[in-house]
């Protein structure tokens, strides 16, 4: 079997595998942000499978588009999605300019997404500073507990996307 032919085997070849990584390096970036960057780029794969599929399920969300709308849909189920989607996009848009897309700035150790309503980044312990050596997302809590750890918005989403593959039969 091919690596990586399905939503499925992306996630358990890609996706547990950079958690995996991240869960035992809990304060390296660049094991973070891979574990981010997967995680989030499993909606692609999700999204191609069969996207025709998606537009029943997807009437009412918001967007203009059929993709966007899919993803207002499993943004709702797993609103850590959208933290994931800012530190994915906000990192392969880093810019040193504000060019008025989805740019990034290195604002004291903490990516910022100007963006954003709220700053959404990663940053080393000392920068925020709430549980021993986590990078922290500085982002609203969908619970509504405040800023949110790296390791809890993906274990929370990396546990959410095995249940919607089964109950969308991917």
């Amino acid at each position: 079997m091919a690596f990586l032919e399905t939503p499925r085997k992306f996630y358990e070849q890609f996706v547990l595998p950079n958690f995996t990584d991240y869960m035992s390096k809990t304060d390296d970036a660049r094991l973070g942000l891979n574990a981010v960057i997967a995680c989030w780029h499993l909606s692609d794969w999700v999204w191609r499978d069969r996207p025709a599929y998606w537009s029943p399920l997807t009437d009412g969300c918001k967007g203009s588009r059929p993709k966007e709308r899919f993803l207002t849909y499993i943004k709702r189920q797993c609103p850590e999605l959208d933290v994931l989607n800012s530190l994915a996009n906000g990192t392969k848009h880093f810019l040193t300019r504000d060019d008025g897309y989805h740019s990034v700035e290195l604002i004291k150790g903490i990516f910022y997404d100007p963006g954003m309503a709220h700053p959404v980044g990663i940053a080393p312990l000392g920068v925020i500073g709430k549980e021993p050596d986590w990078l922290l997302v500085e982002a609203p809590d969908p619970s509504g507990l405040g800023s949110i750890g790296l390791v809890e918005v993906l274990r929370r989403t990396v546990n959410w996307w095995p249940a919607f593959l089964d109950q969308h039969g991917l």
